[in-house]
């Protein structure tokens, strides 16, 4: 057995890189039996007597992490065993066969993974003395962590031996328990784009985009605002609809799918493509068909159709409900060109399997969507904000807000229930959270009480259903778990007391936690990194984007290019004109298109979102809905070709230039296409802005008194356009009115019959107007009771008194920033990380890299 001396740093030096030159796995199997093996953990002893009849001692236990581990064993003086070390597919890789007092064996293992630890004695001579075995990381590389206090003074000294961790994270919610507080760099995020050849026909949001036996249904959907409905309820027979615009699929296999909901459990559906040859109708042979039994609520139903030797014209996208009486609603409907492997991969999976692989790689988008300004989020073990923070449903109560995490709720009255709520937390399904706080009750009466609710909601925020957890009337600890089912993305949460409940109410140190049991309360605490880019990939993913880290600065690795083509680009001065539709042509993009490899570009309308087919010459464009790239020695061009359904221009009228240009900024096209050369470049960092803050001083257009009550008058401001959006809709109920002179938190009311005191205030933002009323106690202005103040004493009063006003946007909003370099953090324990993007929004993972202690 061999030894290592480590009693010194440059000896640990010596002994890894002898280790990275020299110690290799031993070679060879056995095929023991390990059901057996005993559990055994990092740094704890272990003891063991062996005899004939029990011959061995058999453990395992799981690497912590990637690098060094060391076994260490005692054998008793009067014996000698042997031992040998396996990894989980009972390799051998590492032994000793002459084992005598204490030894060291040192050995590689790869972290989560599982090793076997076999004693025996060779020659079958035993000691009634026990052996001693301990399993402990190899010390090799050293970090010291200082940790300061707010003052800056130097409160701990720490030293770390740091391994680096690779964790691969997928699109959506990941955990990461890291056992220390460490810096991550973002190693790899590749880009991935996804073109739906049914363009914008598939959300179902326009009534004209299908035959008019569908309709538009806005009491339920799934994506967007509405749903397609087929209403068969009056039929004697089955019922069709099929999308308007003609589809170039012939020589592609396709993946095909709709979400669909039926009013009953025995629906029944079809969905068809079908070809056409020439001027012939849409009843060829060529007709693909898929029955699908529907449930009544929301499900994806998909097939895969090969249609790679067809030479059909023009397809079609259509649904059948078969059978009379039923009422079936679509969404999400897709057409996507898959290549040969897909096709083998996808039907080897199981049905349910099958459906999780299709929501995760190929979720439904409007025409064409890349990865576009991709994030990672990181919340700590908390998934709560401060109370503070959230918002309140009724103001029927006296809220205390004592710090960020407690505060004190009086109810006298049983009129009305407390609920102060945060919306949108977002949660894995199938999964348990633990909520845990501390519950002072006071002053108990009438019937209720305290009780936690939840609400839950799907991807596109829809609700799904919603409850009432534990009802508790007493002090003590609340702890509730949420169990979070299927199909959940993420969940509201309300801090609650019943309507028929008084009493006093004291709210402290609210927590929510990953798991089923409740963890010690600590503050959320946040990290984010927004990134200023879109990572494209070719259609069928061959050719990826890749945005990666070097040092503290951002880089992509770019393969595609992405061009809005809209009236700013060069347009010649003439047309093509053809049967049906026109073929215009843009010039003067040379710096784009001297880069541009031919035949692997992709081009969407954004009006109507249609995805357009690429020629290979201009000869090739016979149809509208196509388009071609030249890119000779003499002249750079993209040719587009524009129905006259879309442009409203006659059969031979010849648009002007600009005419052309006005067509196509009312309806802008995205033209990506590939590089000949791909580049490295570097990229920014952005913002997300979630809150809003406006200074109110006396340049604000004040009005005059609104109300002149006992102690208080109500003031107002108008022209509130431009803070809180022409129609509202930019304000949240999550907002804060601070004034300066005092720094005092106002209290906001829901309506303006609730402004009963002084220092509250509330939104007006209904259509007619759009004002913020405030109430000024006559101690602060110095007004007198009965004295009624004109506009120019209400500036003067804020003029020297500013307020600022702080609300959360309903909708955030990106801010490009000129920040090149941040360093992403992660946190002692378990982190919850978000990897998302603005545009497609899975089927995409990103590689991040850590420190860990062993």
């Amino acid at each position: 057995m061999k030894y290592y001396s480590t009693k010194s740093s440059i000896s640990k030096v010596l002994v890894f890189s002898i280790l990275l030159l020299t110690f290799l796995p031993v070679q060879g199997q056995t095929n023991m039996d390990v059901s057996s093996a005993t559990d055994i953990e990092y740094e704890l002893t272990y003891s063991g007597v062996l005899n004939s009849n029990d011959p061995e001692g058999l453990y395992k236990y799981e690497a912590s992490g990637t690098g060094i581990d060391t076994l260490s064993l005692i054998v008793p003086n009067d014996v000698n065993y042997d031992v040998y070390i396996y990894d989980e597919n009972l390799n051998i890789i590492g032994s000793d066969i002459s084992s005598l007092g204490v030894e060291e064996e040192l050995y590689r293992v790869n972290r989560g993974k599982i090793y076997y630890i076999k004693i025996f004695s060779n020659d079958g001579m035993y000691s009634s003395n026990e052996y001693i075995l301990n399993i402990k990381p190899y010390k090799f590389n050293l970090q010291t962590n200082y940790e300061y206090d707010k003052n800056g003074s130097l409160v701990r000294t720490e030293v770390f031996d740091v391994q680096k961790q690779k964790e691969l994270l997928k699109s959506g919610l990941n955990y990461v328990e890291v056992d220390m507080d460490t810096s991550a760099s973002l190693t790899s995020l590749k880009g991935r784009t996804l073109v739906n050849l049914l363009g914008n026909e598939g959300n179902f949001e326009e009534q004209g985009l299908w035959a008019n036996t569908l309709t538009t249904d806005i009491s339920t959907n799934k994506f967007g605002t509405s749903s397609g409905k087929i209403d068969n309820s009056l039929e004697s027979i089955e019922k069709i609809a099929r999308n308007s615009s003609s589809l170039d699929l012939s020589g592609k296999k396709v993946l095909v799918g709709v979400w669909a909901k039926s009013n009953s459990a025995n629906s029944e559906i079809e969905l068809f493509l079908i070809g056409r040859k020439g001027e012939d109708g849409f009843n060829s042979t060529d007709k693909y068909i898929r029955f699908y039994d529907v449930s009544e609520e929301w499900n994806l139903y998909y097939t895969i159709f090969d249609l790679s030797t067809k030479t059909d014209d023009d397809w079609i996208f259509r649904l059948d409900v078969n059978n009379p009486g039923d009422i079936v609603n679509f969404d999400g409907a897709f057409v996507y060109e898959i290549t040969d492997e897909e096709e083998s991969y996808i039907n080897s999976l199981s049905l349910p399997d099958g459906h999780q692989y299709i929501e995760d790689m190929y979720p439904f988008v409007d025409g064409m969507q890349s990865v576009t300004n991709p994030y990672l989020v990181r919340r700590s073990q908390n998934l709560l904000p401060p109370p503070s923070m959230w918002g309140e449903i009724n103001k029927e109560y006296t809220r205390n807000i004592l710090s960020d995490y407690k505060e004190i709720w009086e109810k006298n009255n049983t009129d009305e229930f407390v609920d102060v709520r945060i919306n949108h937390i977002p949660v894995i399904e199938d999964t348990i959270y633990s909520f845990s706080m501390d519950l002072t009750v006071e002053n108990y009466g009438g019937s209720g009480g305290f009780y936690l609710w939840v609400r839950t909601l799907d991807d596109n925020m829809n609700k799904i259903s919603s409850w009432g957890e534990k009802t508790q009337t007493s002090t003590g600890k609340y702890t509730v778990n949420v169990e979070i089912p299927s199909g959940v993305s993420y969940i509201n949460l309300g801090l609650t007391v019943t309507d028929t409940a008084t009493g006093t109410y004291t709210i402290s140190n609210p927590m929510l936690n990953f798991g089923p049991e409740p963890l010690p309360f600590e503050p959320m605490e946040e990290d984010d990194l927004y990134i200023n880019t879109i990572l494209t990939s070719s259609v069928d993913g061959s050719v990826k984007d890749e945005l990666y880290q070097r040092g503290d600065k951002y880089y992509k690795w770019k393969t595609h290019e992405v061009l809005t083509v809209d009236g700013s680009v060069g347009l010649r001065s003439y047309v093509h004109l053809r049967s049906g539709y026109k073929i215009v042509s843009f010039e003067h993009i040379s710096d784009y298109l001297d880069k541009a490899k031919m035949g692997a570009s992709q081009l969407v309308s954004s009006s109507d979102v249609t995805y357009k087919e690429s020629g290979t010459v201009f000869d090739s464009l016979t149809d509208e809905n196509q388009y071609y790239i030249s890119v000779g020695e003499d002249f750079k061009r993209v040719f587009i070709a524009i129905p006259n359904t879309d442009s409203g221009w006659g059969e031979d009228y010849t648009p002007s230039t600009e005419e052309i240009r006005a067509y196509f900024d009312a309806n802008p096209y995205t033209l990506q296409y590939q590089l000949e050369e791909p580049y490295e470049e570097l990229v920014t960092l952005y913002t997300l802005k979630i809150h809003k803050k406006v200074i109110l001083d006396g340049s604000k257009n004040w009005r005059s008194v609104i109300d002149d009550r006992s102690g208080y008058k109500v003031v107002s401001l108008d022209g509130f356009d431009d803070y809180i959006g022409k129609n509202g809709s930019g304000v949240t109920d999550a907002s804060s009115l601070i004034k300066f002179n005092q720094i005092s938190l106002e209290e906001s009311g829901l309506v303006y019959a609730k402004l009963s005191n002084y220092d509250q205030y509330y939104f007006s933002v209904n259509p007619t107007y759009k004002r913020l009323y405030i109430t000024i106690s006559d101690a602060d202005s110095g007004w007198g009771e009965d004295y009624i103040p004109n506009t120019g004493d209400i500036k003067s009063y804020f003029s020297q008194n500013p307020y600022t006003l702080e609300y959360k946007l309903a909708t955030p909003v990106v801010e490009e920033t000129q920040v090149e370099n941040k360093t992403f953090t992660l946190t002692k324990g378990l982190n919850q990380i978000e990897l998302g993007s603005w545009g497609i929004d899975s089927g995409y993972e990103a590689e991040i890299e850590y420190n860990i202690e062993r």
